[in-house]
């Protein structure tokens, strides 16, 4: 994750990609600040929780990696809607969630060729 502060937010995907069988997937801006880790009530600012492609996550890159290990569809988003319009974030969750399905299958049909 970006927020964990490490330098390449897939090291450990990459490390450990045979052993994929589940996750939750957010974005967010990675934010390191100090002041994030104080408090538990600093959280919220912090680990944003937004949808794919909302923040700087490296997903293209992440989709191949997902491609090439045992994960098995379907994806699960584990998003915060904060303020937002709750069916146009309900809207952009599944937009969000079906890109990156599409882009994990298009890269296992790229690797199976």
């Amino acid at each position: 994750a970006l927020i964990t502060g490490m330098d390449d937010p897939l090291k450990i995907v990459r490390l450990y990609k045979d052993r994929l069988h589940m996750m939750h997937l957010s974005d967010n801006h990675g934010l390191r600040s100090e002041s994030c880790w104080e408090s538990g009530l600093e959280m919220a600012p912090c680990d944003e929780h937004k949808n794919p492609f909302q923040g700087l996550f490296p997903w293209d890159e992440f989709a191949k990696i997902v491609a090439e290990s045992p994960y098995e569809l379907p994806v699960v988003l584990e998003v915060s809607k904060r303020d937002a319009d709750e069916e146009a974030f309900l809207k952009e969750s599944l937009e969000a969630g079906n890109k990156f399905t599409e882009m994990v299958l298009a890269y296992r049909n790229k690797i199976n060729e």
